[in-house]
């Protein structure tokens, strides 16, 4: 925990002086962003370049950046005279902005950050192994694409590359914490951060009080868009925020009359400074800060707010300044330049297009909830939401979300005209404003049209936190001038408001249902921690075995390989694709079979192993309160699926499901590999229960069992679901079965679709459920 203040005080440090120089008038609020985004912007530079690590290079910054703060700082005490130093309480205000960060701090604090940060999201665990990567390789430096997650020899493409892993990489190469552990506080830190940068938002685009300011931050971080980025983990985004905040201030401020700013100039190279440091960190949000900018920019010309000369100077300053800056960074890296831009450029289209050569993650997005899920009034998956619980699940549902869709953006609109017409706001805080309003929702106008759900997901996150404070600025317009109107927009905004916090705290609820015997527990409830101490001293007595780990997800097999890589080979013997990887057969199923050699220590899950019944292990040396640990040469037989199958889902107790069947199950689009290991030859009873899946298909559904010298078929339905296969024939060694369901199935059309009726709100054709997994030698 105390890591986060360090950090941050050591980045306001660094940053203080940039801050200084490029906008003396500002709040101290915006340092620690400004260091951020020093220190890794000359990494970053120094690795492209000359051929550093990025650990290494991020060593030279973090010194560079030191020695300058420090002279700057000996100036500064030396120019201003004792006498003039007093404490200002009311300066101390922004503190307060810190305040909504505590929703993660207090617990992540109370359970140890490295557990309570566990295996959520997979592009948390992406990022902390490119940190490892970069402590060993320069900028430039990227591995051949891999589906596979152990062993850990792999880092992440060009386009998942962020700027804030350099950093990373510094504290665990010179300060010896695992990436991981590192990424966990480092998160919580650009909470911080973020809070800081959002405070000096409210203060300069909306005008506000130093008080009001803090309750602006509150609406911001508690924005269901803002919260759903960081209950995701979603770390570059996250660490590319303030910086984008940073330079919608820079942005407003070269939009000022010259009497107003003296030093445009400082003004102009900050942006330039912020959008090249932005491209680093997560480049989408660079073209969008440019985006906002140069819209800004346009609509003062057209309504004659800045002049048509002024306008050419300051944008072709910009656009020289930017582009120049860009090239002289990668001056001696050229021939990489041109690569990436054109690989994000690509990224960039195919996500936008959804051309369906990718899943339809986030499709909810293009669907009725589509304004409400923009707007936060509702949580994703919209059907999971408090507002299905008031709209049901009736025929008119798809309607009434479209109809409350409708009356949250024009409840908006009104609140945005409000805030100009009665506020102290001026033109170049209504154009930024104006700016992020219509790239916001034309973009995502676009994308709905498109049908990148994703995309529109994306904008909620980065884009729609910063109008959080429009609905507010409408309420304290009602407080201050009477009327009517005023006051029903008001009512509408704080039902909004009131909305967003409490889906804000939908997507954060996780965080706070601990109890002390969960310690180790991730918030999502997924054994992150917990019980590996335990194992690590069960496996001292075997420093040289290698481990082999089948634990219930990908995502929880690399974490915990994680805690073991420093000094062992680690492996996977399933679950050891990259997430939307697994569920695609190879094109020959039962084609890639993969055993573990008699030294290897296998590592599983003390509990239910995957959906498999009893029966299946055996000779574990170890058997923990999470975690079972046993030597392959133990073994006596072993069972486990390959490709073709999602990952485990449980069903909770309090949602309905069909009568009988397991509540802990997999979902299959077309087929399952099943292996068996066995020492012995023989044969063996198979049993396991299979039920139709939400889509269109004959009744009953076919099923086929298929081995080498073997193919048995069965048939189930909704009612009729166990099936038993007996007397099939295995040999020592492993062995591999097929289950298909060869029928051709189709999406169902949604129940009470307004728009899109053959788009499914879950992505994935479930053609079967399998559970209950059972094999019994014969005598």
């Amino acid at each position: 925990m105390i890591w986060v203040p360090l950090l941050v005080l050591a980045l306001s440090v660094l940053g203080l002086p940039i801050l200084r120089v490029f906008c003396p008038s500002s709040d101290v609020t915006s340092a620690p962003a400004y260091g951020l985004a020093a220190v890794v912007l000359v990494a970053y530079t120094i690795s492209a370049n000359f051929g550093l690590t990025g650990a290494d290079s991020t060593a030279l910054s973090i010194i560079a950046w030191t020695v300058v703060a420090l002279v700057w700082l000996l100036h500064t005490a030396l120019k201003k005279p004792a006498s003039r130093y007093s404490v200002n309480y009311r300066k101390l205000v922004p503190l307060l902005a810190i305040a909504p960060a505590l929703l993660i701090l207090i617990p992540a604090a109370r359970y140890g950050m490295p557990n309570f940060f566990g295996s959520v999201n997979f592009d948390f665990f992406y990022n902390s192994r490119d940190a490892d990567y970069l402590t060993n390789h320069t900028a430039l430096q990227f591995t051949g694409k891999t589906e596979e997650i152990l062993p850990f020899i792999w880092s992440s493409d060009e386009q998942g590359r962020f700027g804030i892993n350099f950093l990373s990489a510094f504290f665990v190469k010179f300060v010896g914490f695992n990436a991981v552990h590192f990424n966990a506080v480092l998160i919580s830190t650009l909470i911080v951060i973020n809070s800081l940068a959002f405070y000096s938002v409210s203060r300069e685009l909306f005008k506000y009080s130093r008080a009001v300011s803090v309750a602006s931050v509150f609406c911001i971080i508690l924005s269901a868009g803002f919260a759903q980025g960081y209950s995701y983990y979603l770390l570059g985004q996250i660490s590319a925020m303030p910086l984008l905040s940073l330079s919608l201030i820079a942005g407003r401020r070269a939009i000022l009359p010259a009497s107003d700013d003296p030093s445009r100039v400082h003004s102009l190279t900050a942006i330039i400074f912020l959008l090249n440091a932005l491209y680093v960190f997560y480049a989408i949000l660079a073209v969008f800060g440019a985006l906002i900018i140069g819209l800004a920019l346009i609509l003062s010309t057209m309504l004659r707010r800045v002049p048509l000369r002024r306008f050419l100077l300051i944008s072709s300053l910009l656009a020289c300044g930017t582009l120049g800056l860009f090239i002289l960074l990668r001056l001696f890296s050229l021939d990489a330049l041109m690569q990436s831009v054109m690989s994000w450029i690509s990224l960039s289209l195919k996500t936008a297009s959804a051309d369906g050569s990718s899943p339809a993650i986030f499709s909810e997005y293009t669907l009725e909830p589509f304004l409400l899920l923009l707007f936060g009034v509702v949580s994703y998956p919209a059907t999971q939401s408090l507002m299905s619980l008031l709209v049901g699940f009736g025929p008119n549902r798809g309607l009434i979300l479209i109809v409350v869709g409708l009356l949250t953006f024009v409840c908006f609109v009104f609140a945005l005209l409000s805030c100009f017409k009665y506020s102290r706001l001026r033109w170049p805080e209504m154009a930024i404003i104006s700016s992020i309003t219509l790239i916001s929702l034309v973009s995502s106008f676009v994308f709905f049209i498109t049908g990148s759900g994703y995309s529109i997901f994306k904008i909620s996150n980065w884009l729609i936190p910063y109008l959080m404070p429009v609905f507010l600025s409408a309420i304290l317009v009602a407080l201050e001038f009477r009327g009517k109107r005023r006051t029903i927009v008001a009512l509408l905004s704080a039902i909004v408001l009131a909305a967003n916090i409490t889906t804000a705290g939908a997507y954060t609820s996780p965080f706070w249902l601990f109890s002390k015997s969960e310690r180790g527990v991730n918030a999502r409830k997924v054994n992150g921690m917990k019980g590996v101490n335990e194992l690590k001293a069960a496996l001292l007595p075997y420093p040289h075995a290698d481990l082999s780990f089948d634990l219930k997800n990908g995502i929880r097999n690399a974490w915990i390989a994680n805690e073991f890589a420093a000094d062992r080979n680690v492996g996977s013997l399933t679950n050891n694709l990259q997430p939307l990887a697994d569920r695609r057969l190879p094109a020959i199923p039962c084609g890639e079979r993969r055993w573990l050699s008699e030294g290897t220590i296998l590592i599983a899950d003390a509990e239910a192993q995957d959906i498999f019944a009893a029966g299946v292990k055996s000779n574990a040396f170890f058997v923990g309160q999470s975690y079972s640990a046993a030597f392959v040469s133990d073994i006596d037989q072993y069972a486990y699926l390959g490709r073709g199958a999602y990952l485990v889902e449980t069903v909770p107790l309090g949602v309905s499901i069909a009568d009988g069947f397991p509540r802990t199950f997999r979902w299959v689009e077309r087929g399952v590999e099943l292996f068996y290991f066995t020492r012995v030859s023989g044969k063996i009873d198979l049993s396991f229960d299979v039920a139709p899946g939400y889509v269109d298909g004959p009744t009953p559904r076919n099923l086929t069992l298929s081995a080498p010298g073997i193919t048995s078929q069965a048939t189930f339905d909704q009612h009729r679901w166990h099936l038993q296969f007996k007397s099939l024939r295995v040999s020592p060694g492993l062995n591999c079965f097929y289950i298909e369901s060869p029928d051709r199935v189709a999406a169902k059309p949604r129940f009470g679709a307004v728009v899109r009726a053959g788009t499914q709100i879950d992505f994935r054709l479930l053609s079967f459920a399998i559970a209950n997994i059972g094999i019994f030698q014969r005598n």
